[in-house]
């Protein structure tokens, strides 16, 4: 479900021309209008062939994964990467599977809302609601002023299941569909055809029997 590039090539007779370039340009455009927001290429970046720069030319550029790190313990990942929390959780996902550590993660973008949610809830967390206004009466520099007016910052507070955990006035993320911005429908019941629903010739009212 992520786009990925993969075997782009100019034969040698024709480099220098730009047509790499354009091809790449071509595909990222296409992405863009299927409404993905970035792209993957797998490549070494320690090869000399002018491939690095020729990506980095079209605005990509190298990452590391939190997993890459290696690291020897953790207990708390924070994520804000404006639409890429995915992609940075599953860059990290046998660092979470090994220590389970606390997940906040922002969620601000509702067309990625599902992919992001289901992909956590598959690493066996429960996830929770955390909506804060920007602005704080008590902040660190006593600034009265408040420039943000209502503006709220969308996040969620993920933890592993195995953790013993009671948290109040945070509401749980109760399936892949639920945001708070766009609350789940309510499935509202309709008569179904072997319910007895007959009007009344006196009052006009309607009357079902099951």
């Amino acid at each position: 479900d992520r786009p990925a590039t993969r075997r782009t090539g100019v034969t040698q007779a024709t480099r220098g021309r730009g047509i790499a370039r354009a091809l790449l340009m071509t595909a990222f455009a296409e992405y863009a209008r299927r409404g993905r927001s970035c792209v993957q290429l797998g490549v070494d970046t320690g090869n000399g062939s002018g491939a690095v720069r020729l990506y980095e030319s079209v605005g990509m550029r190298p990452v590391v994964t939190i997993d890459s790190l290696d690291l020897p313990i953790c207990h708390l990942i924070k994520v804000d990467v404006e639409g890429m929390e995915a992609e940075v959780l599953r860059g990290a996902s046998t660092t979470i599977e090994t220590y389970r550590p606390i997940l906040y993660v922002e969620n601000d973008r509702v067309e990625h809302s599902e992919e992001l949610i289901r992909f956590i809830q598959q690493l066996e967390y429960r996830l929770y609601w955390h909506v804060p206004r920007l602005f704080a009466a008590a902040n660190y520099y006593e600034n009265p002023t408040n420039v943000f007016g209502s503006t709220v910052s969308s996040n969620m507070l993920c933890i592993h299941k195995s953790v013993a955990t009671s948290l109040n006035g945070l509401k749980e993320v109760s399936s892949p569909t639920d945001h708070w911005i766009r609350p789940e429908k309510q499935a509202v019941r309709r008569p179904r055809p072997s319910d007895d629903i007959r009007r009344t010739t006196d009052s006009g009212a309607l009357v079902a029997e099951h």
